[in-house]
């Protein structure tokens, strides 16, 4: 498991190890100017973009806040709803 402080960290480590091929989001809590998820995970629109970029490129992306809850797996469909 490897445990980075953002979305923006997250991309360029997925960028340099071409390998990987899914990532769970945590720790997005809603914040000012963000679009919400749920009521645990929020998202700015430079996350949005992000996303849509790991997702262009097949890498699964999910959203567990923490360990008990179940992840959501991000579709396009669902990120399309946050913009």
């Amino acid at each position: 498991m490897l445990i980075v402080g953002s979305l923006f960290d997250a991309k360029k480590i997925m960028d340099e190890h071409k390998s990987l091929n899914k990532i769970n989001i945590g720790g997005l809590r809603p914040r000012p100017n963000c679009k919400e998820l749920n009521e645990k995970a929020s998202f700015t629109v430079e996350d949005i973009t992000i996303i849509k970029k790991l997702l262009e490129r097949k890498i699964t992306v999910s959203v567990r806040t923490l360990p008990q809850d179940k992840a959501i797996i991000l579709t396009e469909e669902i990120v399309q709803s946050l913009t």
